[in-house]
């Protein structure tokens, strides 16, 4: 009888600190953070949050965690949904259509995986575009500037896709793609353009030249004029994101991001369907938070680039 009186207490201390552990000061404890949003860098983690609907976090070595988007494994490839506008400040700017694309085209990088397909690496720094390009007289060119790194033994079809020079700033854009291929004996003439220059602090590449464009066209191309969304500032702490843990980043708001992100995306994809010519004013979002650059800042010394730090996400991918 006591063995069993004992037994029965020891059951009733266990069943009590187990009732502690889960509540403290008559509060349920957060969720366990997901071993992916756990596995990246802090400052990368708003990206987890924010682009959680959108996609899923796969764990790709030696890089770590890297967001797949819920797309076609064997069509969808990135810089191909939406389209390219010229600027005064940051040279060509690429319009993403996707709600996922304030993110992965305008931070860090892409690459290829033959498993995964593409998969896109963050970064803290923002660029009009990350790739590389290439341009004859007819043609145009770009590639994720990552293409080259990561597992896979290369990319179907080729990393390039190219549109014709009269088509640059057309916002039917993915549905005038070619592949290196396709442009048969034209390929020869294409030539690596290198067009840096520096903004907010970060080397930027600003793409083929706009006047050498413009010369060949035999016209002006009108320029666009990027804008902030404006986005309501959260409070640290105080911002459910999708996985039920506090987003702790002040100023971000992980359900205002996306709800922009969503809104800029449809006005893209109303342009695509269009097939016009961009407004004078064309808007993207970026959230303010710390580790970010804090606005806009146009580019100096177009095509004189100033020393500046490398990006995060091509100096840290094993980070």
């Amino acid at each position: 009888m006591k063995a069993l009186l004992r037994t029965i207490v020891i059951a009733g201390w266990a069943l009590t600190l187990g009732s502690c552990a889960a509540s403290v000061g008559g509060l349920e404890s957060a969720p366990a953070m997901p071993a992916a949003r756990a596995g990246l860098r802090p400052e990368y983690r708003v990206f987890y949050d924010a682009l959680s609907d959108y996609g899923d976090w796969t764990l790709v070595e030696p890089y770590g965690y890297v967001f797949r988007p819920a797309v076609s494994f064997a069509t969808w490839r990135p810089y191909e949904y939406g389209f390219w506008v010229p600027t005064d400040s940051y040279g060509w700017v690429w319009i993403s259509s996707e709600p996922f694309g304030w993110a992965t085209y305008h931070y860090g990088r892409w690459f290829y995986d033959e498993f995964q397909g593409w998969v896109w690496r963050p970064g803290i720094d923002w660029g009009p575009a990350w790739v590389t390009w290439q341009m004859s007289n007819q043609y145009v060119g770009w590639s994720p500037l990552g293409s080259g790194e990561g597992p896979g033994v290369g990319v179907p079809g080729g990393a390039f896709r190219f549109t014709t020079v009269g088509q640059m700033g057309a916002t039917d854009l993915s549905s005038r793609l070619e592949t290196q291929s396709d442009l048969g004996v034209a390929a020869a003439e294409l030539k690596p353009v290198t067009n840096p220059a520096v903004a907010g602090g970060t080397r930027i590449e600003l793409g083929p030249p706009i006047a050498r464009l413009e010369r060949t066209l035999g016209h002006r191309l009108p320029r666009v004029r990027v804008e902030d969304v404006v986005l309501p500032v959260g409070t640290q702490g105080g911002q459910k994101a999708a996985h039920g843990a506090a987003t702790a980043v002040p100023g971000m708001n992980v359900d205002e991001t996306r709800r922009a992100a969503e809104q800029v995306a449809r006005e893209a994809r109303a342009m695509v369907e269009r097939g016009s010519r961009p407004p004078e004013r064309l808007h993207l979002v970026r959230p303010i938070r710390p580790g970010f650059q804090e606005a806009l800042k146009p580019a100096r010394n177009p095509g004189r680039p100033r020393p500046s730090r490398p990006d995060s996400a091509a100096t840290r991918p094993d980070k």
